[in-house]
């Protein structure tokens, strides 16, 4: 499994929930606001560019 796969399904384990009709794991996880998770940073996401994670830990 890759770096990308493992963070892929640690967030989609984590907030996904099919039957709550709020979009697919990808729209779910995108719009994760758990700004504390170490993953946060670097979570799938659909926009680009992305910001870096320096400017994410920035605003925090």
């Amino acid at each position: 499994m890759s770096l990308r796969q493992a963070i892929n399904k640690k967030c989609k384990d984590c907030i996904y929930d099919p039957k709550s009709g709020l979009g697919t794991w990808r729209q779910q996880v995108d719009g994760c606001t758990a700004v504390r998770c170490p993953l946060y940073p670097v979570r799938p996401r659909s926009d680009s560019p992305r910001e870096s994670a320096r400017d994410s830990a920035d605003r925090r």
